[in-house]
């Protein structure tokens, strides 16, 4: 069943166990588009992880970074491409040019 249709107090009850809360507790996890590293910010040191993790992912080599913060294009593959558009976000940022991460091309 889903939330939409409990319209009856059963049906929340069947859902979150009693109908007189009326409290939904909720938990999310998210990352900022282009923290790779989990630093809190889009940084040289993530890029060159991201590098690290698409030259040599292959090859067996691991490398630990964010995979949902690096799909900066949003096409479900870390690629090139994310590199490229995370290093023309972190040089072009000082001129005052936006690029804009997390965006489908």
């Amino acid at each position: 069943m889903q939330i939409e249709n409990a319209t009856t107090d059963a049906a929340v009850a069947a859902l979150f166990g009693n109908a007189v809360s009326g409290n939904l507790n909720l938990f999310g996890v998210w990352s900022r588009w282009g923290d790779v590293n989990d630093g809190g910010g889009i940084c040289a040191e993530g890029i060159e992880s991201l590098r690290r993790y698409i030259a040599y992912t292959a090859f067996g080599v691991i490398t630990h970074l964010n995979l949902r913060a690096a799909d900066v294009v949003v096409d479900g593959i870390v690629c090139t491409i994310d590199l490229e558009r995370l290093h023309q976000h972190l040089i072009l940022e000082g001129f005052g040019v936006e690029v804009i991460l997390g965006l489908a091309p």
